[in-house]
């Protein structure tokens, strides 16, 4: 189990953080990159800093080529209230708003697989079923099921984390990944602070669109 950092120096981590988010936002991807190489030399167990220094090395590409990916990414930020609405609802939005673009793609079918990380996670991804099924999507029929056996992101996400895939013949494809994250509750070293982050491959679904056109 991870010993929990001093505070002195949990501070410094997540102002160092912010610095590299910052970075990050505004374009100034050396210096992100930078710093989200001190962040792991500082703390080779912080989980976010490896994943987004992976996105930023992502993004500097060689002039005169394009990236290998693009995509499309949604963020909503709340606060805990002790009964998980915001985390239902937010992940409930997250996939409304997905749902309708890949509707708009030529989509019929979309399938939300949850995968719970923690006991509360499990209540939030059964909340956000009995959500979503209580007001099912105008765009398209949606198919939620609970993915215990997922590997990938675990350490990364809190509490709940999810792919979206769309119906590839007779198969589901991922098209989209998404989950909990604690970067606003460590940069404003605030336990209550909730984040939910979800990108959707933009390629993957051209790729998969015009298959079935």
């Amino acid at each position: 189990m991870r010993r929990p950092a001093p505070y002195g120096l949990e501070q410094a981590m997540n102002r160092l953080l912010q610095q590299a988010l910052a970075s990050h936002q505004s374009g100034n991807l050396a210096e992100a990159e930078r710093l989200y190489l001190q962040l792991m030399q500082a703390d080779p167990q912080e989980a976010s800093a490896p994943h987004l220094l992976g996105v930023v090395r992502a993004q500097q590409v060689v002039p005169g080529y394009l990236p290998h990916f693009s995509l499309l990414g949604l963020a909503t930020a709340g606060r805990d209230d002790g009964g998980h609405r915001f985390e239902r609802e937010a992940v409930a939005e997250h996939v409304r708003a997905v749902a309708a673009g890949l509707a708009a793609a030529g989509f019929d079918a979309i399938q939300l697989a949850l995968t719970p990380l923690t006991p509360a996670g499990r209540t939030i991804a059964s909340a956000v079923g009995e959500l979503l099924a209580a007001a099912p999507l105008p765009a398209l029929p949606l198919d939620v099921v609970i993915d215990d056996e997922r590997e990938a992101g675990r350490g990364y996400y809190r509490e709940l984390c999810f792919k979206v895939n769309v119906r590839d013949g007779a198969e589901w494809a991922e098209v989209g990944d998404g989950g909990f994250t604690d970067w606003t509750a460590r940069l404003t070293a605030s336990s209550k602070e909730r984040l939910l982050i979800s990108g959707i491959g933009i390629d993957r679904v051209a790729t998969l669109g015009s298959e079935i056109r």
